[in-house]
């Protein structure tokens, strides 16, 4: 049974050539093909070139020289001279005791009383000397308000406010209104509002058309589809009918 046509005969894939065009008329041949041999023909050099144990063959480096197994010839020896001979050093760290050190021990020195004070005062002295006008001072500095005190006024306050004197009293008994509130209805009669006028749809403003004005151009409609019924079904169909289908499908049960 065939999926694809009614009645074809069904031929298996392994009994189709693989290239049907090759069996008819004559084709290109590109030539015979090469077997193996053990000559040189297929390669590029001339001679084969085997690589042994420290052979240079196929490195990239080539073929490395002849080296001599003597050895470089170097300069004669000499040996270095005594060291410089100075006297030992002194034991001891040489902290708190005097003429250890390289260096000889201070001598005591007094200063005068308020040295430093005194050349503290000659320094601010000659500074001043040099200063000439002021210091600058700018006005228009930045600053996070307009006056140290954002809520100061130079206005006079208003007079005081004079106690209200006590009013009278008021009944305490809540306000009731005069009837139960209505509830909603068909006719809205229990809202504040009455029922909303019916507004009127927006007037459409039909625009005169063209007497030259080509009509809108619409494609004719194709051919809709039908119903097909499978190929398996019409297989089916033609394969098992009332005459033979008795003998066509097999019994599953017998009594």
């Amino acid at each position: 049974m065939s999926y694809i046509s009614v009645g074809d005969k069904y031929i298996p894939h392994t009994n189709r050539p693989f290239n049907e065009s090759a069996y008819r008329s004559r084709q290109m041949q590109a030539g015979i093909a090469k077997q193996r041999c053990a000559l040189q023909n297929g390669f590029f050099d001339k001679t084969f070139n085997r690589i042994f144990e420290r052979s240079y063959y196929g490195t990239l480096s080539g073929p490395v020289e002849a080296m001599s197994p003597l050895s470089v010839p170097r300069k004669a020896h000499r040996p270095p001279g005594r060291n410089i001979v100075t006297s030992p050093p002194k034991k001891g760290s040489g902290y708190s005791y005097p003429n250890v050190t390289l260096s000889k021990i201070e001598l005591y020195a007094s200063d005068p009383y308020g040295r430093a004070k005194e050349a503290l005062k000659r320094e601010a002295t000659v500074h001043r000397s040099k200063l000439r006008g002021g210091p600058f001072k700018l006005n228009l500095h930045p600053s996070d308000y307009f006056q140290g005190n954002p809520y100061r006024t130079d206005k006079p306050l208003p007079p005081a406010n004079k106690p209200v004197p006590p009013g009278q009293k008021v009944s305490p008994v809540p306000f009731k209104p005069p009837s139960p509130s209505k509830k909603i209805g068909g006719m809205k009669a229990g809202t504040f509002d009455t029922y909303p006028s019916h507004s009127a749809d927006p007037y459409i403003i039909r625009r005169s058309k063209k007497s030259n004005q080509e009509p809108v151009f619409r494609p004719a409609p194709g051919p809709k589809s039908t119903p097909v019924k499978s190929i398996i079904a019409v297989n089916v169909n033609r394969s098992v009918h009332s005459a033979n289908y008795t003998s066509a499908i097999p019994t599953v049960m017998t009594v």
